[in-house]
């Protein structure tokens, strides 16, 4: 994935806003769409291109185009059967990606078996995030890119300073 993709987010709560406009800041094509006309339009100022829709309904999907979407992140984890309508219909539509937020374990488990290509679950990971950087100790941050790599962040000890990786061995 990355910024020549085109996404949609669907849900406008504080994650759907959020990841949408992050999105849209870093310069990525994005639609969100919301099916509250007062939440649409108080997220038009930071996100360009916000759209009012039942997104449970394909003819409503067709008409914002979602056939020409790479990604859709389906960010309504309170609504299963809407998250579980829509992560349907997407599929179904030609959506590539489909990422879907969950609740609950078995919300994610559901979402998976119906079609979505990723679930998020930011209570847990984010807690489990924070878990792992109160035990690294000397981290500032780190980041499980798999199983068996990381990525950390770090202050820069002053012997350090101006020397490369082999230097540091």
């Amino acid at each position: 994935m990355g910024i020549n993709q085109t996404y949609a987010v669907f849900g406008l709560g504080r994650y759907g806003r959020s990841v949408a406009k992050e999105l849209a800041e870093n310069g990525a094509e994005v639609v969100a769409v919301d099916n509250r006309e007062a939440v649409v339009n108080a997220a038009i100022s930071e996100i360009p291109y916000c759209k009012c829709a039942d997104v449970t309904d394909s003819e409503a999907l067709r008409q914002i185009g979602i056939a020409n979407i790479d990604v859709v992140i389906v960010t309504m984890a309170n609504h299963l059967e809407a998250s579980v309508m829509t992560t349907m219909l997407c599929k179904e539509l030609g959506v590539k990606t489909v990422i879907a937020k969950c609740g609950t374990e078995m919300n994610c488990k559901i979402l998976t078996k119906v079609g979505a290509d990723r679930v998020v679950f930011p209570e847990s990971e984010s807690g489990i995030h924070l878990a792992k950087n109160l035990l690294s100790s000397g981290f500032m941050d780190i980041i499980e890119l798999s199983q068996d790599v990381s990525m950390v962040e770090m202050e820069v000890k002053q012997q350090w300073i101006g020397k490369n990786l082999i230097e540091l061995n």
